[in-house]
């Protein structure tokens, strides 16, 4: 009698989980319907295309996942194994920190290449370096948002930003200001005089 409740209980575990893949299958059809417009602006534009496109895939895998998470978080119930039902429930309540963190990913990999591109387009001799600091300086900035967001200790990573950010405004006011200072000294050496 108790391989027979065993049995019906694997099965019913099973077929639970089966209709979680359906049902994260017919999800991600619903969203593949729903996005068909925005995927087509989307490739019409070279600036945002690409990533708008990886965010919408992004956030289908991961409205997916959480379908089939929970489906499987109550096929696990069912069966009785109580460390499978903690881990999968666990497991569901951070993939919304996930969710979230990507996203900052990818609006932190836009604006990047959007202050790069405008880097570009100065009239200055190092405006590639400028422009390769400044993308750099602003994707690790989101990552570390990122990182945290998804419950990471990233506070050693986050001071060492900080001192390389205080560090190059240092060296970007000596380079500014000691050319500045030469050029404007023979003005104030006459305010001065006068």
């Amino acid at each position: 009698m108790g391989g027979m409740a065993t049995t019906y209980t694997l099965i019913v575990s099973v077929g639970i989980f089966v209709v979680g893949i359906i049902a994260a299958l017919i999800v991600g059809a619903i969203i593949n319907h729903f996005t068909k417009g925005i995927k087509k602006w989307a490739r019409a534009r070279d600036d945002v295309g690409p990533q708008f496109l990886l965010a919408v895939r992004v956030a289908k895998l991961f409205v997916q996942a959480s379908v089939l998470l929970l489906f499987l978080t109550q096929s696990v119930s069912f069966y009785g194994l109580a460390i499978l039902t903690q881990v999968t429930q666990k497991a569901a309540l951070y993939l919304p920190k996930l969710l979230v963190a990507g996203f900052v990913v990818l609006v932190g990999m836009y604006l990047s290449r959007v202050a790069s591109k405008k880097c570009l387009s100065l009239t200055w001799a190092e405006k590639k370096n400028l422009a390769v600091g400044v993308e750099v300086l602003i994707l690790v900035a989101f990552i570390l948002a990122a990182l945290e967001i998804a419950g990471l200790q990233v506070d050693v990573f986050v001071e060492t930003y900080r001192v390389v950010l205080y560090t190059l405004g240092a060296i970007v006011a000596l380079a500014v200001g000691i050319p500045l200072g030469v050029s404007f000294a023979p003005s104030i050496k006459k305010l001065v005089k006068k």
